[in-house]
């Protein structure tokens, strides 16, 4: 099967190797989603999973944090000055939080505003305002975006586009080989591909970077995508692969006292309050409720949002949390 465009950069063809892994793919995905799990293993594979996420992202970068530090990162109040470090760590749990918040089974199309929200996000706060986004660079994004949007293809397919198009195409003058790895996100989740919030992409990428690059400099030289998506497919099989083996065997990426789990009773109070549908809380809520100080009960919505099981929203005075 030939799919094209009058840009011949989108000609692939479904060979017998792509067609292959995405069965592979939906077979590992079927076993993950029906596994068995306790509430407990599932929010502890799933937090594991968002903190390999961060820390394979940040690998490709020359100072990489240890997994210690990004769990340290994650479960503390954010101090008022941080470091690049921190930044970084902070600015990609706020990316990946707000791709499962607003991408999770949607809708809606992708466009180039949320390309550079990508950006705001998760390199603003370190690399600064986006630069070097040309008119070019944004006909050539709008192009693909309405071109994977347009067809029936399978969302593993418009996710391997998305991430391919972006990296030959630079848009940014930092930042596009990070943007190019989480719009593969964004569209699996759009699509309802989140595995079960076990989906972790980059260690595979980023394992041997030697073939990431041949594949991916093999779009420009050929102008196809085929090599490209036979990669990216076979990628996913590993991920998938190691995903159900960590569920089949609770298998952790760090090991974590007991104690880090544990909740008091305000914070079980406030999951069950927010079991009701359509429900939100806020500081003052919490203050009310339990006759609490402000401080008291920042901590304690922190604490259930670093562990996955709140989302915050809004900014300053407005803020707000809702369950997962």
């Amino acid at each position: 099967m030939i799919r094209s465009s009058y840009m011949a950069i989108l000609v692939y063809n479904l060979s017998t190797k792509i067609l292959a892994n995405l069965k592979r793919i939906e077979d590992l995905r079927a076993n993950i989603l029906l596994h068995p799990l306790s509430l407990k293993d599932e929010q502890r594979l799933k937090w594991d999973a968002n903190l390999s996420r961060i820390y394979w992202s940040l690998t490709f970068k020359e100072k990489v944090p240890s997994k210690k530090l990004i769990t340290k990162v994650l479960t503390s109040p954010t101090p008022k000055k941080t470091d690049a470090i921190t930044k970084d760590i902070i600015a990609l749990n706020n990316t990946f939080s707000f791709i499962k918040q607003n991408w999770m089974v949607s809708t809606a199309k992708v466009k180039i505003k949320d390309i550079k929200k990508l950006y705001d996000i998760s390199c603003k706060p370190v690399m600064g305002s986006a630069k070097g986004f040309t008119s070019l660079s944004e006909k050539n994004i709008n192009h693909t975006l309405d071109y994977i949007q347009s067809g029936k293809e399978n969302p593993i397919i418009q996710a391997g586009i998305a991430q391919a198009e972006l990296l030959n195409t630079i848009p940014f003058e930092q930042g596009s080989a990070r943007i190019s790895r989480l719009i593969n996100y964004l569209f699996l989740y759009k699509a309802g591909y989140d595995m079960r919030g076990l989906l972790v992409i980059d260690e595979f990428l980023r394992r041997d970077l030697v073939i990431y690059k041949q594949a991916s400099e093999s779009v420009h030289r050929n102008k196809n995508l085929t090599f490209w998506l036979e990669y990216f497919t076979h990628i996913l099989v590993l991920s998938l692969s190691k995903s159900l083996e960590n569920v089949k065997n609770l298998h952790f990426y760090l090991n974590t006292p007991p104690s880090f789990w544990k909740l008091n009773e305000r914070q079980k109070n406030i999951l069950q309050y927010l079991e009701a549908p359509d429900t939100r809380i806020t500081n003052k809520q919490v203050q009310k409720m339990f006759t609490i100080s402000q401080i008291t009960a920042s901590r304690d919505l922190s604490r259930l949002a670093s562990l996955g099981l709140l989302f915050s929203r809004g900014k300053g005075r407005s803020v707000y949390y809702i369950s997962v």
